[in-house]
């Protein structure tokens, strides 16, 4: 809080892990996060840090055929489990949503994607309803064959808690709909799913979106990057009805081209 940085923890690799790219997850005390590579097989690792800097590697990806392969999403927790997603393997090699017992450090592929037309290539974490769905979003795959690898488009998607996947909604589906969804998404009291596009919309620079627990989606609003930024690639937080966000960058020459924080009320 006085300013001064203190690094916990260097990376080392390959075993140690390597680039990790998402956010950290602050739980009883102790931090967990991934690494997009490294581990015993090359394939990204989840680890544990104490607050005082202590690493301890809990699972390497790829120790199985079928494992998820590359995290780069933010892990989140409930109870001895944590959940996130992979944006490769599984059994398509399309990713995976999985859960790591931190009593054993043993892992379950709860999911795999197959691309169409229930996505592919989840980039983002996870939320968790009270009853325990899990809800994410895929970048890629979904309304059609031209989604189907690394083609912008995408997914919102529902696990429940037996592991049974339904999707919510296929981005793509409307006019002036957004597409690769990356960011995490943000759940309101009634389970309603509110989520940005990286791209797409009014003005071909991301949305904000809401989709129903009946899979009605509604574009809440489409960004100009003249007054608002673009692409937006962080994610949605809710805090008392209000959003706030990052655009990663805005039109050259405009006041926002260098990225902008926003709120929206819907």
């Amino acid at each position: 809080a006085t300013g001064t940085e203190t690094v916990l923890h260097s990376f080392t690799g390959p075993a140690d892990g390597e680039y990790p790219e998402a956010g950290l997850l602050l739980d009883a005390g102790n931090l967990y996060g991934t690494t997009f590579k490294g581990g015993a097989y090359g394939k990204g690792m989840i680890f544990e840090l104490t607050t005082t800097g202590k690493e301890t590697p809990l699972y390497s990806f790829g120790e199985f055929t079928g494992d998820g392969l590359y995290p780069s999403a933010v892990l989140i927790a409930d109870g001895a489990y944590l959940y996130g997603t992979t944006q490769g393997g599984g059994t398509s090699e399309l990713g995976t949503v999985f859960n790591l017992d931190t009593t054993n450090n043993k892992e379950t592929v709860l999911y795999s994607f197959k691309g169409y037309p229930d996505g592919a290539t989840p980039e983002s974490g996870l939320v968790q309803d009270t009853a325990g769905n899990l809800y994410g979003i895929t970048s890629s795959g979904g309304a059609g064959e031209e989604c189907l690898v690394l083609v912008g488009c995408g997914t919102v998607f529902k696990l429940d808690v037996a592991g049974s996947e339904s999707v919510l909604y296929k981005f793509g589906s409307v006019t002036n709909d957004g597409n690769e969804p990356i960011g995490g998404l943000a759940l309101d009291a009634e389970d309603n799913v509110y989520g940005t596009a990286y791209g797409g919309g009014e003005y071909g620079y991301g949305t904000l979106f809401e989709v129903s627990q009946a899979g009605k989606e509604t574009v809440s609003y489409s960004l100009n990057p003249s007054t608002q930024g673009g692409y937006p690639d962080g994610g949605l937080i809710l805090e008392k009805g209000h959003f706030g966000g990052i655009a990663s960058s805005g039109m050259p020459g405009s006041t926002t081209a260098y990225g902008t924080v926003f709120e929206f009320i819907p």
